[in-house]
């Protein structure tokens, strides 16, 4: 701890950040890419989670609480699916390893578990740093998107009629830069978590080429012209 939850956290969402790149190759699937930013998200606010040291504990203490948190959540959905498990002594045999874990690297009394409902606190959180206002609107924005308001991004209304137009070049860009940068975060955050004598260097480069596809003129001009035609 806290070196595999981070690995993993950070791997599933490389995944999903792959998954963003992919829906938009095209006007059609980028709406997808959208809504997967909303997992990207919600990944790197555990990963804030761990490497925040303005929090109780340690990093490998915070990442046992998220782990516990995620059995139990995958418990109480897995038991509704599957009701002919015995889900109590797999929880059972689960809670002992993390109560190993939570002594081995001094957590006292029973760990409070991460789970889902930290996430909004936590987004809450990361918003007041100046370089990441408005995370928590973005969270809430893309769940909107995918339950409410597709037709948004999708649709043009006119006197005449409504038009399917999918998504704009200009929202395909903004969507772009926001899932680079909410990968960029989200690494820095995980190379925090396990800091070494070359945390610094990878995250000052890493974070350097990512702001180069960031600010890409074509990019920055397309989300620009997009913003003076939502005005």
């Amino acid at each position: 701890m806290p070196q595999m939850p981070v690995w993993r956290l950070h791997l599933g969402a490389t995944s999903t950040f792959l998954g963003v790149i992919q829906c938009l190759k095209t006007r059609y699937s980028s709406l997808g890419a959208f809504s997967l930013l909303r997992g990207v998200l919600e990944a790197w606010t555990h990963l804030y989670f761990i490497s925040d040291e303005s929090e109780s504990d340690t990093p490998a203490l915070r990442s046992i609480r998220f782990e516990a948190g995620v059995l139990s959540e995958w418990a109480s959905v897995s038991k509704k699916m599957n009701p002919s498990l015995d889900y109590d002594e797999i929880m059972k045999r689960h809670h002992r390893t993390i109560m190993e874990l939570w002594s081995e690297n001094g957590g006292r009394g029973e760990p409070r578990l991460r789970t889902y409902n930290d996430v909004i606190p936590t987004l809450v959180r990361m918003s007041k740093s100046p370089a990441l206002q408005r995370m928590d609107l973005l969270h809430k924005a893309s769940s909107v998107a995918v339950h409410m308001s597709a037709s948004d991004f999708l649709m043009e209304s006119t006197g005449t009629g409504v038009t399917v137009v999918w998504a704009s070049e200009g929202r395909r860009c903004a969507w772009l830069q926001l899932g680079i940068m909410c990968f960029d975060f989200l690494t820095m955050s995980a190379l925090c978590s396990v800091p070494s004598a070359e945390s610094d260097a990878t995250i000052s480069d890493l974070h350097t080429r990512w702001q180069v596809i960031y600010r890409n003129p074509i990019f920055t001009t397309a989300v620009l012209e997009e913003g003076e035609t939502d005005r």
